[in-house]
């Protein structure tokens, strides 16, 4: 993944903080001799990323499966925008006045 030409976001910063802060715990751990257990990737991966265990599987296994990502789904709200929009967007007020006017 580059990002030649492309600024950074704040998230994409941060996550590069945390990462070169976790190495260099990791570099220190390994100058002092103590146990160094490099055998769960995901969980030291966790551990840089400030993620959870849970959330690294989930992206490695969508990866894996075609190796990219999809886009976020589309929050509730925006969902509501995009369908005011285009004019799928009932208001609730519209509905009882047909109801209303039905009886």
């Amino acid at each position: 993944m580059s990002h030649r030409g492309r600024a950074l976001s704040i998230s994409e910063k941060q996550m590069v903080v945390h990462v070169k802060h976790y190495f260099d715990k990791e570099k220190e751990l390994f100058l002092t001799n103590k146990k160094l257990d490099v055998n769960n990737s995901a969980f030291r991966t966790a551990l840089a990323t400030h993620l959870s265990q849970v959330t690294v599987w989930r992206i490695m296994a969508e990866y894996h499966s075609n190796n990219s990502f999809s886009p976020p789904a589309k929050k509730a709200l925006e969902h509501m925008r995009s369908m005011k929009m285009s004019k799928q967007f009932v208001k609730i007020s519209s509905v009882r006045i047909i109801f209303v006017e039905s009886i």
